[in-house]
């Protein structure tokens, strides 16, 4: 059989993964999110963790995989890595690389530590915005 080689985590389905509450209960028994949890681990767990777009990237369907995947690549920026994961809205998603240059870090904590004015001074100080005198 030729085929796609699988990963590791694909096809270990075990009854254990079910609950008992649903095993015990009829079909009629049982509420449209007993079966969509049913389902979405019947179908899980006979994925793959990881598939092959058309464009060459390597696709996760969890982000803990996709995370563990990168974390292989220490020396890497995540853009430099062909990979992404979606999320449960059905986006693709990849990390930022983005790092702060040390003159912004320098500006970020001189913000930091700047006094923090308290809301009701800050409305004294723009009152005068909300009078019509």
């Amino acid at each position: 059989m030729s085929g796609l080689a699988l990963a590791p985590s694909a096809a270990k389905f075990t009854m254990n993964e079910i609950t008992l509450n649903v095993l015990d209960r009829s079909v009629s028994q049982l509420t449209i999110s007993d079966l969509e949890q049913l389902f979405r681990k019947v179908i899980q767990s006979t994925l793959p963790s990881y598939y092959l777009d058309e464009e060459g990237y390597l696709v996760f369907r969890q982000e803990q995989d996709y995370q563990a995947y990168l974390e292989q690549f220490p020396k890497c920026f995540p853009s430099e890595i062909r990979a992404y994961y979606i999320n449960p809205q059905g986006f693709k998603v990849c990390y930022s690389d983005y790092e702060f240059t040390p003159e912004y870090e320098q500006e970020l904590e001189r913000i930091r530590e700047e006094p923090v004015v308290s809301a009701e001074e800050m409305w004294k100080e723009l009152g005068w915005l909300g009078n019509k005198d």
